[in-house]
């Protein structure tokens, strides 16, 4: 049987990461009343998703070499369009200025083919959303903020976001067995159905 372990490293800088969590919220914001990619902590999936090997997801390899390049040539386009400022310091509105013109293939004066951009905006888009809904072992939608929001496995609950002092925090460490918050959850048995 497969066991999933968590990895105690990471694949991005703490640049990089920065960057890839400024982008993932643009892509997937959240607000008052309802979490986003910051709040799920949806870099955390993806950057502990680069850590593991092609027998865990055949693609890894290839996204380990797209992920780099790809933030070089955003942050570039980031700093020639917005007077200097790096993706992590513009505003949600610039950030999503620049992911339109990544999607639509049109950031100008890099060697990254249209195609590339294209693919590397599919890939963030993508990520991002897996980094918000997935299961919580995997490092992101934390204390399954998403699934108690959107009510799937529990009725829906209201969301306040909360100050930034009690928001932060560092990611849940898990070896082996389901976390939420910080009990710790035996998996539920699956339930049969009565013959009749």
């Amino acid at each position: 049987m497969w066991e999933f372990v968590k990895p105690d490293t990471h694949f991005f800088t703490p640049t990089q990461r920065k960057q890839v969590e400024a982008l993932f919220e643009a892509i997937l914001p959240g607000s008052d009343t309802n979490p986003g990619a910051t709040d799920a902590n949806a870099v955390e999936y993806i950057d502990t998703l680069l850590t593991m090997d092609h027998d865990t997801y055949y693609a890894i390899p290839q996204m380990r070499t797209l992920y780099p390049v790809g933030l070089l040539v955003v942050e570039d386009a980031a700093r020639r369009m917005f007077t200097g400022r790096g993706i992590a310091d513009l505003t949600l509105d610039e950030r999503t200025q620049l992911l339109d013109k990544l999607a639509a293939g049109k950031i100008e004066g890099t060697s990254f083919a249209a195609a590339d951009q294209q693919r590397f905006f599919n890939e963030l888009r993508t990520r991002c959303i897996e980094g918000c809904f997935a299961d919580t072992r995997w490092g992101g939608n934390r204390d399954s903020v998403m699934w108690k929001w959107y009510g799937w496995t529990v009725p829906p609950q209201e969301f306040r976001r909360k100050p930034a002092t009690e928001a932060a925090g560092p990611p849940l460490k898990i070896k082996g067995e389901t976390r939420r918050g910080d009990a710790s959850v035996k998996p539920k048995p699956a339930r049969r159905r009565a013959r009749t």
